[in-house]
């Protein structure tokens, strides 16, 4: 069962970010403010329909889809920010999406351990979002 732990932390994780990126969306300022209020809001969007993907999955093998902030920040690496500086927001973004890409990589090794082909491949369509997010982001900072 370790792959339902490790699908529970990307379920926090994925959770955490949308609320970062949110927050970034909302308190952003700057000679790129239009391109990354925009760009932040597709992608908390994004993150928002993710977390009910992944909820769903947990349901789907009778596990407990975790619900509150505490139990999230419990088990994610991903903490929350009041940055105000636009590169250093992009840079925490990325930095969380690469963290998510790495947790997905484990999740998908230890779920076909675990015959469970589903969660794996779950895994593999959400590192290809994440990673398009992180190059869309780090875009701005060259």
């Amino acid at each position: 069962m370790k792959h339902i732990k490790i699908l529970q932390k990307t379920q926090s994780e994925t959770y955490l970010l949308l609320i970062k990126t949110h927050n970034f969306h909302w308190n952003v300022k700057g000679p790129f403010f239009q391109s990354l209020h925009t760009l932040f809001e597709s992608q908390y969007n994004e993150l928002f329909l993710a977390v009910d993907v992944l909820a769903e999955r947990l349901k789907a093998l009778n596990q407990r889809a975790l619900g509150s902030a505490e139990e999230f920040l419990k088990i994610s690496s991903i903490k929350g920010s009041s940055e105000e500086k636009w590169k250093k927001m992009i840079k925490e973004l990325v930095r969380d999406h690469e963290q998510i890409v790495k947790d997905y990589k484990l999740l998908i090794k230890v779920s076909q351990k675990s015959n469970d082909e589903s969660t794996a491949d779950l895994a593999i369509e959400r590192i290809e979002v994440h990673q398009k997010h992180i190059w869309m982001l780090q875009s701005h900072l060259k």
